[in-house]
Order: C-alpha cells, then sequence, then structure tokens
C-alpha cells in the first residue's frame, strides 16, 4: 500500500471516529464525508465552516490558556438568534470579552500535484481568499483553503455588532460550500477511494 493510500484509510478511520463522538462540525459533515469516500486522490485532515465565539478571560488578551469560550456558534440563524444576550456583557473590571469570528478553513492531503492544483482552483473560484499547497513528505501534497480575515472585537457591543458578524459568517459559509461541493464535482471521474 502507497503512502498515501495508508494516509487517506488513517485519516477516514479518524473521521468516521470523529463524527461518532460529535466531534465533526455538522454543518460540513455531510460534505466531507463525500469527499474522503468519493475522491480518491483526496484525505481531509481538519476542517471547520467557521464558527463565531464570544470569549472571557480575566487574564488579558495574550494569555490564550486562561481564556474560556462561553458560546460558539457554527449555524448564522442560531447565531442571530443568541449572540445578543452576550452583547451587555459586564462584570468585573478587570475581565475581558469578545466576539471571535473565525472563518472556514479546509486542511487535505492530496496524492498528486494535479488534485492539489484543482482544490486551489476551487477555492479560487468560491471566492476563498487564500489558498494554497505544498510538498507533504513523499507521498503528495498538504492543502489548505480558508479567508484571511479572522475577527476579534471586543465587548460589550452592540446586539447589531454581533448581528453583523453572524451574517459576515452566512456568508463566509456560502463560498464555503460553494468550494466543497466544487472539489465533489472535480473529483467525481476518480471513482472510489
Amino acid at each position: 500500500m502507497s503512502g498515501f493510500l495508508r494516509v487517506k484509510r488513517d485519516r477516514l478511520e479518524k473521521l468516521l471516529a470523529h463524527v461518532e463522538m460529535g466531534l465533526v462540525d455538522p454543518d460540513i459533515k455531510d460534505l466531507l464525508l463525500q469527499i474522503n469516500k468519493k475522491c480518491s486522490d483526496i484525505a481531509t485532515t481538519s476542517s471547520c465552516s467557521g464558527r463565531l465565539a464570544i470569549i472571557y478571560s480575566d487574564k488579558g488578551l495574550r494569555d490564550k490558556k486562561a481564556a474560556r469560550i462561553l458560546a460558539k456558534w457554527h449555524d448564522p440563524r442560531e447565531c442571530k438568534i443568541e449572540a445578543c444576550r452576550y452583547s451587555m456583557l459586564g462584570g468585573d473590571a478587570w475581565a475581558i470579552y469578545w466576539a471571535s469570528l473565525q472563518p472556514p478553513i479546509l486542511h487535505a492531503i492530496t496524492g498528486s500535484l494535479d488534485s492539489a492544483e484543482s482544490m486551489v482552483a476551487c477555492a479560487s473560484s468560491a471566492g476563498l481568499s487564500r489558498a494554497g499547497y505544498k510538498r507533504f513528505r513523499a507521498i503528495g501534497y498538504h492543502v489548505e483553503a480558508g479567508f484571511h480575515d479572522k475577527l476579534h472585537v471586543m465587548l460589550p457591543l452592540s446586539c447589531d455588532v454581533l448581528s453583523l458578524l453572524c451574517e459576515e459568517l452566512s456568508l463566509y459559509k456560502k463560498k464555503f460550500y460553494k468550494f466543497l461541493e466544487c472539489i465533489l464535482e472535480t473529483c467525481v471521474g476518480q471513482g472510489e477511494g
């Protein structure tokens, strides 16, 4: 068995285990499973369809280990409904609250240069602002695709600002779904992996 096929098998097993444990982003779970099963030359390694998180820290912005996520949403509809209740956080004068909009990202390993270039072309045509690949050991190419725009906004915020962040999350997701669907369309002729 080639090195790439071994990596692909291991990644698919890990993905299936993570799906069972509920660790895979539900918004893209089905598309990731399809890509891994139908695209014989692609193995996804990690991904997220984007999320909005409300974060708290009483140790300042630089100590990420002390920060705590109070709430997070992958679904923009849920986000719009629930995020506004965090707009009036107060409390400890030393505490810091912020909203973090984390855009979608996908990491994958491909078995060929053609597949890596095809994924980057899909990212570009879908409107993702960042996509590239580099050699991954001797077995293939590591592809990363996503957006440059990670936003952090200090709280307290108005409900309007949080609603705008939820709308931005929705726009990111539309482009990301288009990217994932393009990957599926371009690898259909490859057969089962």
